[in-house]
């Protein structure tokens, strides 16, 4: 059999502590996934359930937590895409931007 590295040494040197060796562990990186492997899981066809005109009529849509107006979808705007607002909201924000860059580029452009 084979013989333990703390037994060898223990003959040479009783004193000695040898601290075994295989307690790490290494880690391995993600294989990336392949096209063909993503395809394959794809969720099965799409059936919606038809609403009736009074469910239509009852539904409610989304409060925008920027301007308080229901909307009935909130979109994702900024850097990140994080943040949701209506679409009003979105528009009005751009519109605004646009005009700042209008105003202020001029001052800060060439002469």
């Amino acid at each position: 059999m084979t013989e333990r590295v703390s037994e060898i040494f223990g003959k040479v040197d009783p004193g000695l502590t040898v601290i075994s060796g295989g307690m790490r562990r290494r880690t391995r990186k993600k294989k990336a996934k392949k096209l063909v492997e993503i395809r394959e899981q794809a969720l099965g066809p799409y059936h919606p359930t038809p609403m009736s005109r009074e469910e239509w009529e009852k539904a409610q849509g989304e409060v925008c937590p920027i301007c308080s107006s229901e909307t009935q979808q909130l979109l994702p705007y900024g850097f990140t895409g994080k943040r949701k607002a209506c679409k009003q909201y979105i528009e009005r924000r751009t519109k605004l931007l646009e005009y700042k860059a209008r105003v202020v580029a001029p001052k800060f452009g060439r002469r």
